[in-house]
């Protein structure tokens, strides 16, 4: 269900996003992040919070049969978005969005479309997939791979080792294509 304050401009075709509401007094701040009904999607099966320190990036990732969700809770990243999805629309092009926490913006990202963050002051997030072991069938592509079409703005963040180590753009659509072609009959 895509509802009238949900916006996709700038974003991956598919992509969908909603700007949340936060409702502040004198105890603090309240923020729904997510209620099924926002998105026409199917439903997060495990969240995770992640908290990163500052130039951190987290990705590129890539679920070929899950959908993404992120909310950001605090600080600042920057949101790199590749679309795989060869019938797509936006196929092979780049995006970059980047919320600040004063944004509050959760993101729906549908398989296909390769994602990654990264935090050049600390942050915090949630992520979730619509599959609890989507982290199984998670595909992973170098960061500064110029085919992603990503303008990080960064030269040399911090990275998990794996991520440090991940495929190279040629090597990781392979991967993707096969995949997403399905079992050989």
């Amino acid at each position: 269900m895509v509802s009238s304050d949900q916006s996709a401009a700038g974003l991956p075709y598919g992509c969908l996003a909603r700007r949340l509401t936060t409702h502040a007094d004198a105890r603090g701040a309240l923020a729904e992040v997510f209620r099924h009904q926002w998105f026409d999607t199917p439903s997060p099966a495990r969240w995770v919070s992640i908290q990163s320190q500052a130039n951190v990036l987290r990705g590129v990732y890539l679920h070929s049969a899950a959908w993404t969700y992120l909310c950001l809770l605090g600080g600042r990243v920057f949101i790199g978005l590749h679309d795989m999805r060869p019938a797509a629309a936006t196929a092979h092009q780049g995006f970059l969005v980047a919320p600040d926490a004063m944004d509050r913006l959760a993101i729906a990202i549908p398989p296909g479309i390769a994602h990654g963050l990264y935090c050049p002051e600390g942050a915090m997030h949630l992520s979730a997939t619509s599959a609890a072991d989507a982290a199984h069938a998670l595909l992973l592509c170098r960061w500064n791979c110029p085919e992603l079409k990503i303008d990080w703005p960064c030269t040399a963040p911090i990275l998990d080792p794996a991520e440090a180590a991940a495929d190279n753009y040629v090597d990781f659509a392979a991967r993707y294509g096969a995949r997403a072609a399905g079992p050989a009959a």
